[in-house]
């Protein structure tokens, strides 16, 4: 009965764990998106008039900048690889046989 409830306590965590990993990028844009709204009401409050617009660009100027890095990185990557000289070698043979021992040692790991 121990490894059965040991199994589904198991599950249960698995399960969490993905959904907290899902959830982090939305809450971090949900609860940004708050704080870049209260800091601009609070610069409305201190009475500063149309600056109080350069508060989203401060805010979401550094994340615009990673992001557009990312995205030029991954061009670059893929203009390289379209632009290359030497096609890509597959190797099939050689992933069946990985994917074969790899299956085989978990089964011999669920047999013990």
């Amino acid at each position: 009965m121990s490894f059965v409830l040991r199994k589904l306590v198991d599950s249960i965590d698995f399960a969490f764990d993905i959904m907290w990993a899902a959830a982090l990028p939305s809450l971090f844009v949900l609860l940004y998106t708050f704080l870049i709204c209260y800091v601009m009401v609070l610069g409305a409050v201190w009475e500063l008039g149309v600056f109080v617009w350069l508060i989203p660009v401060a805010f979401l100027g550094p994340v615009v900048y990673v992001w557009s890095r990312i995205l030029e990185q991954r061009y670059r990557a893929y203009l390289a690889m379209m632009m290359s000289t030497q096609p890509v070698k597959w190797n099939t043979d050689a992933a069946i046989e990985r994917w074969l021992s790899l299956t085989k040692a978990k089964s011999r790991e669920k047999k013990k």
